[in-house]
């Protein structure tokens, strides 16, 4: 069963842990680094985090048990926090994003003062 198919989906579902923050966190890193991980991990954390699955039911979907579910999307966490720690590609699209951003604010205020 594939399901993923190049998502751009930033919002997150059933919170794993209770905090908002870190699944915003693994939801980013994971846009960034799906492609290092195994099919099988992909569509498990796919699905729990971004079909709004419980272990349980992401579980029945792959049959495997709630607990390995579970391994496996702890798994892919600390793989995807080790990506990060090596590559850093999440910190490396801030600072081009705050560049882009800060070009656009430049671009404007040399264009008001062209016109000016």
């Amino acid at each position: 069963m594939t399901i993923i198919t190049g998502c751009k989906v930033k919002l997150p579902c059933t919170p794993f842990n209770g905090n908002l923050m870190d699944d915003f966190y693994y939801i980013e890193l994971f846009d960034l680094y799906k492609g290092l991980l195994t099919e099988t991990q992909r569509n498990i954390f796919y699905s729990h985090y971004f079909l709004d699955l419980s272990l349980a039911e992401t579980g029945e979907e792959f049959d495997m048990k709630r607990q390995s579910v579970y391994d496996v999307v702890k798994k892919v966490k600390d793989k995807l926090a080790e990506y990060e720690r090596i590559l850093g590609l999440k910190g490396k699209v801030e600072r081009i994003l705050a560049i882009d951003g800060l070009n656009e604010s430049l671009r404007a205020e040399i264009k008001g003062i062209l016109e000016e």
